[in-house]
């Protein structure tokens, strides 16, 4: 893969393949929710975003793989009660193996299922409009996995004098609240610490999206 592709391809799975290892599993499956949650507000199962709350945590080692499952089970029993059943249950199999080790293959399916199947329900849809929403996904998952690793072409050495207790807290507001907003505020206390490097402040400064993950938070927070 070349950097261009990294930075330009809309379809997830060569990426995958290009960093399947175990140490970016975080990362992979950080994007895996990242991507899933944006779906979420269409039904109104609370446990299943209660699912993703905790297998985030999980990730960071804050809660075990037995907590996971049980909210899990619950949240796949609350949808399969639902009548009708929400294209969102497309994701199911991806999971109901074992609920925590996502299939990030099934996932993404899942989410380009779940894209097509919006795109369909509006009574105007075509073919091409349908065509048009899987696109936009694409496009989604490739900002998404930007947001979360970066340009691995270009690895960014990150100098610990730049982690002050302001940028830290900043960071840790962010990650902790999944709310991104404050990434101009952690540019210019990362600048205030000394670090002009463009990479980080650009990303920044970007519209994002952000999310968990985000490759610069992480920097700051120390974590791999």
């Amino acid at each position: 893969m070349t950097e261009e592709e990294w930075l330009t391809h809309e379809h997830i799975f060569s990426e995958w393949h290009f960093l399947k290892d175990e140490k970016y599993r975080r990362r992979w499956d950080l994007f895996a929710i990242a991507c899933l949650r944006r779906f979420v507000p269409r039904i109104t199962e609370e446990s299943l975003s209660e699912y993703f709350d905790l297998y985030e945590r999980a990730v960071d080692g804050l809660a075990t793989h037995a907590d996971v499952e049980a909210v899990w089970h619950r949240c796949l029993s609350a949808l399969q009660d639902l009548d009708p059943q929400p294209p969102f249950v497309a994701f199911v199999p991806a999971i109901s193996g074992d609920p925590v080790d996502m299939d990030l293959e099934e996932l993404t399916y899942a989410c380009a299922s779940l894209a097509e199947a919006e795109a369909a329900m509006s009574p105007e849809s075509t073919a091409m409009q349908t065509a048009m929403a899987l696109d936009n996904e694409h496009r989604r998952w490739t900002s998404i996995r930007l947001d979360i690793f970066g340009n691995p072409f270009r690895p960014v050495a990150f100098d610990p004098s730049w982690r002050t207790s302001t940028a830290v807290a900043i960071a840790r507001g962010m990650y902790d609240s999944r709310d991104f907003s404050a990434m101009p505020i952690l540019a210019d206390a990362l600048q205030d610490a000394g670090c002009e490097h463009a990479d980080i402040l650009d990303h920044c400064r970007s519209p994002g999206p952000h999310v968990k993950g985000c490759w610069v938070v992480d920097l700051v927070l120390g974590k791999e």
